[in-house]
Parts: structure tokens; C-alpha cells; sequence
């Protein structure tokens, strides 16, 4: 059954001003351990992580659906 389960990954956006406690916490949280790395060990996101914190961002890409409308119409 597994090997039949195909996931797709869609990137969504944040408004750090809209969120909870506890998730601006744990944003907070994220934030100081990426910031304490080597900034060689940072991951893309890792980095894009850092530099957009405390914003609203948006990382949606409706062309990232196209591999979704495939797979249902195949």
C-alpha cells in the first residue's frame, strides 16, 4: 500500500503577525537554532527561514500544481 501513496510537497506562506502564541514560540524557537548554525550548514530553506522571519511571506507557486493535475488525470 505504501508504494502507492505518491506525496507532494506545496510550499504556503506565513504572517508571523497572525500567529498564535505557541507558534510564534516555537517560530522563535526555530529561528535561534538556525541562527546559533554555521551559516554553511544552512539549508536553502534554512536560509530563506532566517532572512523572512518576523514578515508575511509567501512562497506559493501555482505551477507546482501541474505534477498534481497530471497524476490525477493519468
Amino acid at each position: 500500500m505504501q508504494k502507492k501513496i505518491v506525496v507532494y510537497h506545496l510550499r504556503g506562506g506565513i504572517d508571523y503577525a497572525r500567529l498564535g502564541l505557541i507558534h510564534k514560540s516555537m517560530m522563535a524557537m526555530l529561528h535561534s537554532v538556525l541562527a546559533k548554525k554555521d551559516s554553511s550548514a544552512l539549508s536553502q530553506e534554512d536560509k530563506q527561514m532566517l532572512d523572512t522571519y518576523g514578515k508575511a511571506v509567501d512562497f506559493t507557486d501555482k505551477a507546482a500544481i501541474k505534477p498534481i493535475v497530471e497524476f490525477v488525470r493519468a
